[in-house]
């Protein structure tokens, strides 16, 4: 006989964001496969480049996320936040790619723990505005200082010349894809 958690209890709780986690990771993946498919293999060693990149960089400032009990998808919902003051739910859904009712839960924790606060859209009454709070403010400028540290080990490394060609180019990549995007 299998013994399970009660509905709402802290494990249970812990069990479904796990499961979430895990097809958030699993769609990602799906998604870097359909893209990978329909590239060349310079973008793919590109892509794969970025992607290992990208979960180096997290996986450095994972310690100090799990230290205040934020999962990685809520570690990512909280880096959203901290760029702008304020933003609507329906604007995070677009830029994280998660379900609106997955996405819902993850704010309400957020809310619940004091990293965030919900608010009426003053322009719009039927829209809600997540505004990030001081704890997540000071929680951000720790984390920068933490990925800080592990990617100035790294450029340290490298020359001069050949950071500021990469940060040229990946900035063009990127205006690249935010136009198509905004074209979308």
């Amino acid at each position: 006989m299998r013994i399970t958690a009660p509905a709402g209890s802290p494990s249970h709780v812990q069990a479904l964001d796990a499961r979430r986690e895990r097809q958030y990771v699993f769609e990602y993946y799906e998604i870097v496969h359909f893209v990978i498919e329909e590239t060349t293999m310079k973008e793919i060693q590109l892509l794969e480049l970025l992607g290992d990149i990208y979960r180096r960089v997290f996986r450095a400032v994972a310690p100090l996320a799990q230290s205040e009990g934020l999962s990685m998808t809520e570690l990512l919902v909280v880096w959203k936040m901290h760029s702008r003051e304020c933003r609507r739910v329906k604007e995070l859904v677009a830029e994280i790619g998660l379900p609106p009712s997955t996405l819902t839960g993850i704010l309400d924790r957020l809310t619940a723990a004091g990293w965030l606060a919900r608010e009426d859209d003053r322009e719009d009454r039927r829209a809600v505005v997540m505004r990030r709070t001081e704890k997540l403010d000071k929680f951000i400028r720790l984390l920068r200082q933490e990925r800080t540290k592990s990617l100035e080990a790294a450029f340290r490394k490298l020359p001069r010349d050949l950071v500021e060609r990469l940060t040229e180019d990946l900035t063009a990549v990127h205006d690249i894809l935010e136009a198509e995007e905004k074209q979308e």
